[in-house]
């Protein structure tokens, strides 16, 4: 499962705030300067059609950065020795349009995002592109209004839990292997523990070591399953994301 994948379904699950709520309140954030809330809201078609240009696109371009760098500080705090290849793979892979757009629904924000009547009966609402642009421009709007703090709240809300859980690589020990060659040029080396249990019910206990040093224990039905926990005991012990290496 990649990380694109796991993040849209784990999003689908979730219960957004009730749309009869206030957006202040489905944000858990108050706007000082309300005019920021409704141009973050308002779509370039609304203001063509008045003839004006009170509308979120500037908006857009700050949130744009905004959105990135908070993702970025929240990976770095969540997985402090992942390197830059892997950080950005996870970055890209939560800040996408079509992430974006279901993270918009889930906060209801196609029911106030403000469009021309053309693009209201062209269907704009349900338009992933401009449901992740609103998103942008309204994180956009927070940072300006309340800070850096702020607008890094409301992405955590958006996006921690999927930072935290992290999607299943089965592969843990491919993937401790590359980490290990890559960070400290060695290979780790794995020996059975013990095996234990009835001939029809064997318990296997593997180790996985670098330089002598026991790094992690798994165990196991057979001996590949206990070699794999033990990767992944190593991968967490090492402060190491089990990510997937296959994106779409």
């Amino acid at each position: 499962m990649s990380m694109k994948t796991f993040v849209r379904s784990l999003w689908q699950r979730r219960k957004g705030p009730s749309s009869d709520l206030s957006l202040e309140s489905r944000i858990a954030y108050s706007f000082k300067n309300k005019n920021l809330k409704i141009r973050a809201l308002t779509h370039k078609s609304l203001a063509g059609e008045k003839g004006n240009d009170f509308h979120n696109e500037r908006l857009e371009f700050l949130g744009d950065a905004v959105f990135d760098l908070c993702v970025s500080d929240l990976l770095m705090q969540e997985y402090p020795f992942a390197d830059e290849g892997e950080l950005s793979k996870m970055r890209a892979s939560l800040v996408n349009t079509n992430d974006l757009a279901d993270l918009a629904l889930f906060l209801g924000l196609d029911k106030d995002l403000k469009l021309s009547a053309a693009e209201e009966r062209d269907r704009g609402k349900l338009k992933p592109r401009l449901l992740a642009c609103v998103l942008e421009a309204l994180v956009g709007a927070v940072y300006l209004d309340g800070g850096y703090k702020q607008a890094k709240k409301l992405v955590m809300r958006l996006v921690g839990k999927a930072i935290k859980t992290g999607p299943v690589n089965k592969d843990y020990k491919s993937f401790l292997q590359e980490c290990i060659q890559k960070k400290f040029q060695k290979v780790p080396t794995y020996s059975t523990v013990e095996i234990k249990g009835p001939q029809h019910d064997k318990v296997f206990v593997m180790e996985v070591q670098m330089d002598q040093k026991v790094l992690g224990q798994g165990k196991g039905s057979s001996k590949k399953q206990a070699t794999q926990e033990a990767a992944l005991a190593a991968l967490k012990k090492l402060g190491i994301a089990p990510i997937s290496q296959k994106q779409e």
